[in-house]
């Protein structure tokens, strides 16, 4: 009887190491999990500044197209208004 017990024993024990070594392949997954989260922060980190800059160029840009159009419809007009003054004068 004791000789079972002892082999029961031994049978628990050999499920206890690959119990073991599971464990160890989940701690080793878990850490590159742990990795692969800090490379997507700072990734996402890239992706924000990235985006700043793209809509700080995009702010740029479009004032200084504003400021040309206005510029440039102001002296359509005044031009416009010219002509109508001397069409009026010379008519």
């Amino acid at each position: 009887m004791e000789l079972r017990f002892a082999r029961v024993d031994d049978q628990f024990a050999a499920v206890d190491s690959r119990f073991n070594r599971v464990d160890e392949r989940f701690n080793v997954i878990d850490e590159r999990f742990c990795a692969l989260g800090w490379r997507f922060d700072g990734l996402d980190d890239r992706i924000k500044a990235a985006s700043s800059d793209l809509r700080a160029t995009f702010e740029h840009e479009l004032r200084s197209q504003t400021i040309t159009m206005v510029f440039g419809l102001v002296s359509v007009v005044l031009t416009m208004a010219a002509l109508a003054f001397a069409l009026v004068r010379f008519s």
